[in-house]
């Protein structure tokens, strides 16, 4: 009697205890199955690069990236995590996300907090860190970063946020959205000075095209070297032109025998409507030489078409990038280091919540694989990620531009396109089931899908 009162204990306390181990394991795999507050990149090996810089922390230190953004660091700005004051040699790491792939390959969490209850827009973000041997640092408190952020989009009803312990967002400072008048500087001394007016004449027309080397390089080739515009070319046109204060001249042979040249002057301008307009004008010119040295003449010109060629292709690249470069930039002076950005919360009412599954599903159970969704607002600058148990209520931008990213087993990633997710809300709006793209997670977002980084400019 007393054996089996003994074993029947023992059996409900194996039962008991498998209960523990069972509840137990049950409440391990919901607690894991949650989202964490974090900054934690998707796909291993994949990141925003840092750009670094050392420099000495007695002086002040200036960085201008090719978008526009600008950083400026007083000189003395540092101490190290005891109080004490940085002198030496600091290195400095920044790198800015400009679009939201950069966001979702940075790992950088949208929603506000761990609650998920509000999602923020991007109109430019950034991150600083400072360090000495490896060691972090800080900034002392009377000392700021002034930062220009470059700005492709308006910012109306944004703020500039904080993230604070690398978790959660806080609003701290204002800012200010302004024009880059460092963009609009470095055009102006791209443009060329004003050409001499010549003499109304039947006679052929000579002219000179007379420019600051410094500000069009490219024309040095020709300096000091006159032109002719015979005079059965010449018009009211023609002579008009000579009165215009051309942005640029681009110069293509036609008769390499006989010098002839035809010569491309262009200007931007705005109309009465405010309309951004291209002007163009077109004439055929020969550079003027003394006959009897027109061979000597024929040599010394092919080797300055040469050089002329060289450096408008410099010219020309140089244009082409300060043309891309923003037009506004988001202004603002941080007092620690991490990672700033300027933000506004996503409008729950602009969002359509709706029930995705994927092609892939039969192969790849979402919960076994534990499978994350990444919805990316390209429009929008934003990301959102959702575990498995949340595909039923997937929040969708029906006019953005976006795409849907999934991180599938063994470094696989599976892309759904904007036009594929414009196609199924066509057919229902209540469930999207939606067809993919496999690749391999890195090549895919290693591919240039992003503008250039930027380059340190100038340093003090």
């Amino acid at each position: 009697m007393a054996y089996q009162l003994n074993n029947k204990t023992k059996i409900i306390g194996l039962t008991f205890s498998g209960l523990i181990i069972i509840i137990s394991a049950y409440f391990f795999l919901q607690k894991k199955d949650t989202y964490i507050q974090k900054i934690n990149p998707p796909i291993k090996n994949v990141n925003v690069p840092f750009s670094e810089i050392v420099f000495n922390a007695d002086s002040a230190l200036t960085i201008e990236k090719e978008n526009g953004t600008l950083i400026s660091i007083p000189a003395n700005a540092f101490k190290n995590l005891q109080g004490k004051d940085v002198t030496g040699n600091v290195s400095f790491k920044y790198r800015t996300f400009d679009n939201a792939i950069d966001i979702f390959k940075s790992g950088i969490p949208m929603s506000t907090n761990q609650e998920r209850n509000a999602f923020l827009q991007s109109a430019g973000m950034i991150e600083l860190n400072a360090y000495q041997d490896g060691n972090p640092l800080t900034l002392k408190s009377e000392k700021y970063i002034d930062v220009e952020l470059a700005s492709f989009k308006k910012t109306d009803g944004y703020e500039l946020y904080y993230l604070n312990d690398s978790a959660n967002w806080n609003v701290t400072n204002n800012f200010n959205n302004i024009e880059n008048d460092r963009k609009k500087l470095k055009l102006q001394n791209l443009i060329l000075p004003s050409s001499p007016n010549p003499e109304d004449s039947i006679q052929d027309l000579i002219f000179e095209m007379v420019a600051n080397l410094e500000d069009a390089p490219y024309l040095k080739s020709f300096e000091n070297l006159q032109w002719k515009i015979d005079r059965k070319n010449i018009s009211d046109e023609v002579l008009e032109a000579m009165r215009v204060d051309w942005d640029d001249v681009a110069i293509k042979e036609i008769n390499k025998r006989k010098l002839k040249y035809e010569m491309v002057f262009t200007k931007t301008m705005r109309d009465f409507s405010s309309n951004v307009v291209t002007k163009t004008f077109k004439v055929k010119a020969s550079p003027v030489f003394n006959k009897d040295e027109k061979r000597a003449f024929k040599n010394d010109f092919a080797e300055r078409m040469k050089d002329y060629e060289i450096n408008f292709a410099k010219y020309t690249a140089e244009k082409l990038r300060l043309e891309q470069e923003a037009d506004m930039v988001n202004k603002f002076r941080i007092n620690k280091m991490g990672i700033w950005n300027v933000d506004k919360i996503i409008n729950d009412t602009d969002l359509l919540i709706t029930n995705i599954s994927f092609d892939f599903e039969k192969e790849i159970d979402p919960t076994t694989n534990k499978i994350m969704t990444y919805v990316i607002y390209e429009d929008n600058n934003s990301v959102i990620s959702y575990l498995p148990k949340d595909l039923k209520k997937v929040g969708i931008l029906r006019n953005k531009k976006m795409k849907i990213l999934a991180i599938l087993p063994n470094n696989k990633i599976a892309i759904v396109s904007d036009d594929e997710i414009k196609a199924q809300l066509k057919i229902s709006a209540d469930h999207l089931f939606l067809n993919t793209l496999k690749a391999n997670a890195e090549e895919y977002l290693k591919s240039p899908l992003n503008p250039p980084r930027g380059k340190i400019s100038k340093a003090s």
